[in-house]
């Protein structure tokens, strides 16, 4: 998804947030998010990202969508994004996971292969999206 696409993503949100809450198209989108309480558009396809990790990492080992996931988290991500073959789901998630101050957890993970659970996680998360 390209930033082209994720601006035309916030101009339909903000405008679908302005609709829903009866206000002129004046306001700025900061004033309406914030009367709303919701995120931008790009936050929240990361929270999303997050949460897809969360599911995955949670997934019983014999999966096959785990063990790829186990197989690219391993590897070097500074190599992986050399290769442009390389630069898949995993790698973007890594980068938001690191963005947020997070990739400690994933590190533990591929320790001791224990995640947190389901609601923990996504505690975790919003706690680092606010």
């Amino acid at each position: 998804m390209t930033n082209s696409d994720i601006d035309k993503m916030e101009v339909g949100h903000r405008f679908c947030l302005k609709y829903m809450q009866s206000i002129p198209r004046r306001p700025t989108s900061g004033v309406v998010e914030s009367m709303v309480d919701t995120y931008s558009m790009q936050t929240i396809i990361e929270l999303k990202k997050m949460i897809l990790l969360g599911r995955l990492c949670r997934l019983e080992n014999s999966v096959m969508a785990k063990r790829i996931l186990m197989a690219r988290l391993s590897q070097d991500p500074d190599a992986q994004c050399r290769n442009i073959n390389r630069c898949g789901i995993v790698f973007f998630i890594v980068q938001v996971i690191r963005k947020h101050g997070l990739l400690n957890c994933i590190e533990q993970f591929l320790c001791d292969d224990l995640f947190s659970g389901k609601k923990r996680w996504k505690d975790l998360v919003l706690f680092a999206i606010d």
